[in-house]
């Protein structure tokens, strides 16, 4: 959910994990490890170990924080689990998480009335007519995620968006991200001057740049509000939006593809295996307290190099208490 002077474009995203019942806060440790609440929220403790689909998983990376019950936001990010993967080759049509492991995954979305997305290919392509705000796709993390240990982000992208052939790229991030949009998904630190309109004041980063094969660096988006330059440590997701004057109509037929993070040091891991598991199957730890968060990420079990097992606590953070 986006909206500048120019355009507005709609990110719809899943609950991220910080987005059990009654939290409020979204803040992590470098590894993941969960931090003190920032409310009073009940009493705090781990949950019990999940066991895996094959074997025993080992033990998970604890869960983020949280807030007391009932808390509305802002929500705090004060940073977010390190990425780890770079790059994304399929893109799957379902609506839900569909690449990544661990605390570095995600899924696709697409928004607009008129957008249709073409089933045939593992890229997305998209194609309709822009007739108002709101029309775009990108790529949704679950949780608050830190892309800080790479510069920037490659993509290839082909097409035709009327005759400007323009799109705009942003990262969306939790500073610029307003809470009041979606409160109930427990994301946004940024407050609007006027809640029916959380997105006249809040504004993304961007950058506008023709229909083109592109590389786009963090330091290259501006124009956020209120944060005026990108938060890559703080990212909830990558965004293409088409651009709307306000009257003009257009047709467009997009795709874009192979996206991977660029520069820096992180790590060079394709997102689309990592989400493939292995015999370590999924599972989740018991409730933890509010205050502090249930012990517990995910790691791979015995059996699967990918497949994700919980140890010592659960994927989410806990119940409140």
């Amino acid at each position: 959910m986006f909206r500048s002077v120019a355009y507005r474009a709609w990110l719809v995203v899943p609950v991220i994990v910080c987005g059990a019942a009654g939290l409020q806060a979204c803040s992590s440790s470098d590894d993941g490890r969960g931090a003190a609440g920032a409310a009073a929220g009940g009493l705090s403790g781990a949950g019990a170990g999940g066991t895996s689909g094959a074997g025993a998983g080992n033990g998970g990376t604890a869960g983020l924080s949280s807030a007391g019950a009932g808390a509305m936001g802002p929500y705090i990010c004060a940073k977010g689990n390190k990425a780890n993967c770079d790059s994304w080759t399929t893109f799957s049509t379902a609506t839900t998480t569909s690449w990544g492991s661990s605390v570095f995954q995600g899924g696709v979305t697409t928004f607009g009335a008129k957008l249709v997305r073409d089933t045939s290919t593992s890229a997305i392509h998209v194609s309709g007519t822009v007739d108002n705000y709101g029309y775009g796709f990108g790529l949704f993390f679950l949780n608050c995620s830190d892309l800080s240990a790479y510069t920037g982000v490659s993509f290839k992208l082909s097409g035709m968006a009327g005759s400007a052939n323009m799109m705009i790229f942003q990262v969306q991030t939790n500073p610029d991200y307003p809470w009041q949009a979606m409160p109930a998904d427990k994301k946004g630190g940024c407050t609007a001057t006027v809640a029916s309109d959380p997105f006249g004041t809040c504004v993304a980063p961007s950058k506008t740049l023709a229909i083109a094969d592109s590389t786009v660096l963090w330091a290259d988006l501006a124009g956020g509000k209120p944060s005026a330059i990108a938060s890559p440590d703080q990212a909830l997701g990558l965004q293409w939006a088409l651009p709307y004057d306000g009257k003009t109509s257009y047709a467009f037929d997009v795709t874009v593809s192979d996206v991977k993070l660029v520069g820096g040091a992180g790590a060079s891991v394709s997102c689309n295996a990592a989400a493939s598991g292995g015999a370590g199957g999924a599972a989740s730890g018991g409730a933890g307290g509010a205050s502090g968060g249930g012990a517990g990420g995910s790691s791979a079990g015995a059996g699967g190099s990918a497949g994700s097992s919980a140890g010592s606590g659960g994927s989410n953070a806990g119940a409140g208490g």
